[in-house]
């Protein structure tokens, strides 16, 4: 008796024991699932003739793929950033891209001047490129290109808030300074001409400009003698913006300046008289957005003093951040668990399950459709007049 019931004791606690082992293996194996990274890649023109400015846009998405790592990931998923640099060359970002393919990246962030090159690469390989910034548009095949910007919006769409402003500044006669490396898929003279004439502004000059450039003085004479009480500042990296407008100031030439969010960190007195801004993200001095303010205490905190550099354009750097919440909005969309594998398809299916989506307050409604290039046509807009800022339109976007 005494042994039987030893027998059944042992039996017991036999079951039970297994019982216990089979449940450890089975959290074991979730806990193995779920600590499977994310892996993405980032693509950056990290050096060449702005990779000063690259390098510092991409650490957005950085500081947010670190933050999201000390919450515990994506449904407990950490973030593997596999990050290379193509140099400015397509060769070497042809190379990159087919590196990041090899290491079975899920989706890709693109801070590239060469991104024509990588593209296919990426679409033959069904990787998408979720956030990216210094954007062109994709080619027919890159469907799966999800911006959080209107950087892959026509040059139509840059003609049409420059147009836009000069008339909320009740401008008439517009110059425009471009710079070069971007003059073959940026806004054209032509498009800002015809788009300019629709609602009776005229462009009386327009120039291109280097990335070498230090001094506009010529241009900022030649601008003034057509007329232009408005100047289109669009000459590259944020110094040589901030360089256009002290260039003009010294020749005592004070027209209304149309820049982008790169020069709020208010270096340039000439630029802090009277600016007008559009930006594709919410304004990134506006700390009245709780999602402007993790932004910046996210950067500060992994990157500190970065967002007084004055070589930082802060709205695209905002773009790249974005990159990393569409990448996070997307994969809570599909409702990805601790246990799931994610993969390209799984990102795409909730990239395309999202409505309205505005990353907390940073983009415009977001909202992607099946089988077309995703083109964002809306955006802010604000205006400096003598060191102080402010948001136009309510704070609310402004779309075509």
């Amino acid at each position: 008796m005494i042994q039987q019931r030893v027998a059944s004791i042992v039996l017991a606690f036999g079951i039970v024991a297994g019982g216990l082992v089979g449940v450890s293996a089975v959290t074991a194996t979730e806990a193995a699932a779920a600590s499977a990274p994310i892996k993405v890649g980032v693509i950056c023109s990290c050096s060449g003739p702005a990779g000063i400015a690259f390098v510092q846009v991409t650490d957005g998405y950085l500081a947010w793929s670190k933050a999201t790592n000390d919450k515990g990931g994506i449904a407990g998923h950490k973030i593997d950033v596999i990050e290379v640099n193509d140099q400015s060359t397509p060769g070497t970002a042809i190379t990159d891209a087919e590196t990041l393919v090899s290491d079975k990246v899920v989706a890709v962030m693109v801070s590239s001047i060469v991104q024509q090159a990588i593209l296919p690469v990426l679409a033959s390989a069904g990787i998408p490129v979720v956030g990216e910034a210094y954007g062109v548009a994709g080619l027919p095949q890159n469907t799966d290109v999800f911006g959080t910007t209107d950087t892959l919006a026509p040059a139509s769409l840059s003609a049409t808030e420059d147009v836009d402003l000069a008339k909320a500044a009740h401008v008439k006669k517009l110059g425009y300074l471009y710079e070069t490396t971007a003059a073959s898929t940026g806004l054209t003279t032509s498009e800002l001409q015809a788009a300019a004439a629709k609602v009776g502004i005229k462009v009386v000059y327009s120039v291109a400009t280097s990335l070498t450039e230090t001094n506009y003085e010529a241009e900022c004479i030649a601008a003034e003698q057509a007329g232009a009480t408005g100047l289109i500042d669009g000459t590259g990296a944020p110094l040589n913006v901030e360089n256009a407008a002290s260039s003009c100031s010294l020749e005592n030439y004070k027209p209304v300046y149309f820049v982008s969010a790169q020069n709020w960190n208010g270096i340039s007195p000439a630029l802090a008289k009277d600016s007008y801004m559009s930006s594709a993200t919410a304004p990134p001095f506006d700390t009245s957005i709780p999602a402007i303010r993790l932004w910046r205490a996210t950067v500060n905190k992994y990157f500190p003093g970065e967002l007084n550099n004055p070589n930082l354009d802060p709205e695209v750097q905002i773009s790249t951040y974005e990159g990393g919440l569409l990448l996070h909005d997307a994969l809570v969309a599909a409702h990805l668990t601790p246990s799931e594998q994610v993969t390209s398809k799984l990102i795409v299916k909730g990239l395309y399950s999202l409505k309205g989506d505005t990353l907390g307050g940073l983009a415009p409604p977001i909202t992607y459709q099946h089988g077309t290039t995703h083109v964002l046509d809306c955006w802010f807009e604000s205006r400096q007049v003598n060191g102080k800022v402010s948001v136009l339109n309510g704070g609310k976007g402004v779309c075509a």
